[in-house]
């Protein structure tokens, strides 16, 4: 189900919730407030299709939060009218019937009215910030190259999926029983794209790395045995290591 969907669904929910508690203008009125948000979300979403097209754009999951918001209004929205119930039976004048039919009403939350205020409130903020990124029509070049820039791949992410790429090609090998070299040169280069890149200051192996206090070229590994394996590794991707 794509975002204008989803946002017809919220809409369609708002609006019955809404009339089921009709006598209860507190709450009534809060989903008709969420049914007017959505509403201008689904205008956004008319006004400007690339807010649901591209799903990198970071502005999407402001667009996602909004049906889910409105969704938790709901049982909010009945909690807050059974504490309502819970509250009007005060006016019985008989204790015992008043405790039986609060019984019945189960367990209710003083707070709930409060909390069904700030996600009316939530919902309103987070549709208001769906709107204001609609692009203009046609989008500026400013607007296109903020677009294309969240479009881009990250280049840790193109390694990973390359990685997985080469062990998906090389697993009948594995079958097999025999792996060529050069197909474990190509597991080596898979494990090297996969690998973390080292933070500053640590080495591959993830542990920190004392510098001497002498000047000159700082240490770019914890020990030895890390740096010959470092090369090795190096001689079987054919990549070279770390100077």
């Amino acid at each position: 189900m794509g975002a204008a969907d989803q946002v017809r669904e919220a809409c369609r929910r708002a609006a019955a919730h809404a009339a089921e508690h009709g006598d209860w203008p507190e709450v009534s009125g809060g989903h008709l407030r969420i049914l007017a948000a959505l509403e201008g979300v689904a205008a956004a979403l008319r006004a400007d299709p690339t807010l649901d097209r591209y799903r990198s754009d970071p502005r999407t999951r402001w667009l996602d939060l909004v049906p889910e918001l409105a969704r938790q209004a709901g049982p909010l929205g009945r909690m807050v009218v059974t504490l309502r119930q819970w509250q009007d039976l005060e006016r019985v004048g008989d204790d015992r019937q008043r405790e039986r039919a609060r019984a019945r009403l189960g367990r209710v939350h003083h707070g709930v009215p409060e909390e069904f205020a700030q996600l009316v409130e939530r919902t309103e903020e987070i549709a208001g910030r769906v709107t204001a990124s609609v692009y203009a029509d046609p989008p500026t070049p400013a607007q296109l190259a903020e677009l294309a820039a969240h479009m881009v791949p990250g280049l840790h992410s193109i390694a990973r999926e390359t990685a997985r790429e080469l062990r998906a090609r090389l697993a009948p090998l594995r079958e097999v029983g025999y792996l060529p070299p050069e197909a474990l040169r190509l597991l080596a280069i898979a494990d090297a794209l996969d690998a973390p890149a080292p933070r500053p200051g640590r080495c591959v192996c993830g542990e920190p790395i004392t510098q001497p206090g002498r000047q000159g070229r700082p240490r770019r590994y914890c020990s030895d045995t890390c740096r010959r394996r470092a090369h090795r590794a190096a001689r079987r991707t054919g990549a070279p290591p770390r100077a």
